[in-house]
Parts: structure tokens; C-alpha cells; sequence
């Protein structure tokens, strides 16, 4: 009896290890949600420094707009339990590459750069970038205005992209461009830099924006909009297909159930009147 090594055989055995390579990786990937059941908690990391998105109140509990959204996909939806970290804005995506986190629901602007590395869900909320000054600015009245001046953002940021996109825009243009784009790991301390006179200007996403002014009077105001439209969309990791498809699901359920106008209207002060399903990222 021959021991089967023939071509036959042999494209077998190489099929064979080629599957142990590639189909673990597949299923497990596959397997996320059949997992989250089965421990009967999803891990969901957010950057806390993003309110209404995310913060911490004055109890150190975390709040916000994307944490009564994970609830409403995950406790009432699913029936497990959400158990929230908190990390700077490079750590959370991260931790979706480590499996470390099951899914990031942040402030995450939806971009192609993104949607390379991760898979994103369809939209929840408008985001955008805009431009930040004191309220007492006076020399700045548009965007041009920003050629010269000293410039903060977050870095790893949609906002980061959109100002650099800007800058090499002004210089096109044929103008200086910025004096400096400093980068910050959190938007509060650019935010107190701006109060304090060491930046000119901060490009943040406008809705938060929109409730910094509110919650901060006579400080700050809005300058202006900076880049094409966007916005924000959960993260989960490249192939993660089940996942995604039931956060798809529970966001059109939500939409539909008047449960997300809700939530914007309780976070933000308003709600989004069109959210487009699906959504190519612009930029």
C-alpha cells in the first residue's frame, strides 16, 4: 500500500496547511458576536474627552451620546453587558487590532484611510470638522485668516487631516500657511492652550463644539466650517462581518424607532435631519 505521496496527495496535505494558515483567522474574526454572547459581555473602548460623545460626569462615570448608543445596540439589543475603557484616541484603535476591544463607538470619523484598516458601520451622527476661536477674536474672519497663526488639533484626529489638507491648501494658494499645527493628545488641553493665548485656533468636530459654547458662554466661538462633510461611524475590525451587519441593523432599528433622534437630541441639542445609508468617505 503506497503511502500517499502522490500529486494527488500531496495537493491534499498543501491544501490542507494552507487552511490551518488562513481559516482560523477567518472564523475567529467571524466568531466576534457568537463570542460576545457567549461571555455575555462586549469590551467597547472609547476616548472619554469627547463630550457630549463621550466624558466622564462628576461621579467619573462615563457618558454620552455613544454610550447610550452602545447600550441601546448592546444591553437592550443583545442582551449582554457593555463594559466601557477608556483611552486616548491612538489606544482605542488599537485595541481593536489586539482584540483587546471588541468594538470602538468614539467620535470615530468615518475616512478612507480608515475604512482601509477597519470596518466601519454606517453613519449615527453628522460630524465635520470647524474652526474654534476665543470669543473675543477679532482678527480672524474666515478660514484664510489661518495662514500665519498657530494652529491646534488632535493628533491621530480626523481634524488633524483636515487641517493639514487646509494648510496645503493656503500654500497652494500661495500663502504661507500656518505659523504651526500643534497636536494634542486630547482636545480639552488644546482647548485651554487656545484660552490661555498659545494657540490662535483649534480644528475640532463641530457638534461638540456646538455644546462646549453652550456649556462655556462668552469663551469660545465657531469660526467657521474646514473641509468636506462627515461623519461618525462605530469601528470594528477588518472582516468582522457578523459583527458589523448587527450594529448596521440596530442603528437603521433605532433610526427608524425615533430612539436615535432621541438620543442626538439629548446629547447634542438637536438631531441629524439625514443620515445616509450607506456612506462612502469623502476624504
Amino acid at each position: 500500500m503506497r503511502t500517499g505521496r502522490g500529486p494527488l496527495a500531496r495537493t491534499v496535505v498543501m491544501l490542507a496547511l494552507l487552511g490551518c494558515l488562513v481559516s482560523p483567522l477567518a472564523a475567529f474574526s467571524q466568531d466576534t458576536l457568537a463570542e460576545i454572547k457567549k461571555r455575555g459581555v462586549i469590551n467597547v473602548f472609547v476616548e472619554a474627552q469627547y463630550r457630549p460623545y463621550e466624558f466622564r460626569d462628576q461621579s467619573g462615570e462615563i457618558v454620552g451620546l455613544d454610550i447610550d448608543l452602545a447600550r441601546k445596540m448592546f444591553e437592550e439589543g443583545l442582551g449582554v453587558k457593555c463594559v466601557f475603557t477608556d483611552l486616548d484616541l491612538v489606544g482605542v484603535l488599537g485595541a481593536v487590532l489586539t482584540r483587546k476591544a471588541d468594538l470602538v463607538i468614539s467620535g470615530i470619523v468615518m475616512t478612507q484611510e480608515r475604512a482601509k484598516r477597519f470596518d466601519l458601520s454606517i453613519p449615527y451622527s453628522e460630524a465635520g470638522a470647524a474652526v474654534l476661536v476665543r470669543a473675543d477674536e477679532t482678527r480672524l474672519h474666515g478660514p484664510d485668516d489661518l495662514s500665519g497663526k498657530v494652529i491646534g488639533t488632535q493628533l491621530g484626529s480626523s481634524s488633524q487631516k483636515a487641517a493639514e489638507a487646509f494648510d496645503a491648501q493656503l500654500k497652494a494658494q500661495g500663502k504661507p500657511g500656518y505659523a504651526e499645527l500643534k497636536t494634542y493628545e486630547r482636545f480639552p488641553t488644546a482647548q485651554q492652550d487656545l484660552l490661555a493665548r498659545r494657540l490662535d485656533a483649534v480644528v475640532q468636530g463641530r457638534p461638540p463644539l456646538k455644546v462646549l459654547i453652550k456649556e462655556r458662554p462668552g469663551q469660545f466661538k465657531i469660526l467657521s466650517g474646514l473641509g468636506p462633510k462627515a461623519y461618525y461611524g462605530a469601528v470594528v475590525r477588518k472582516g468582522d462581518t457578523a459583527l458589523l451587519e448587527y450594529v448596521n441593523g440596530q442603528i437603521r432599528k433605532l433610526k427608524q424607532d425615533g430612539t436615535l433622534k432621541a438620543l442626538q437630541e439629548k446629547w447634542l441639542g438637536e438631531s441629524d435631519a439625514t443620515l445616509p445609508d450607506p456612506w462612502t468617505p469623502l476624504s
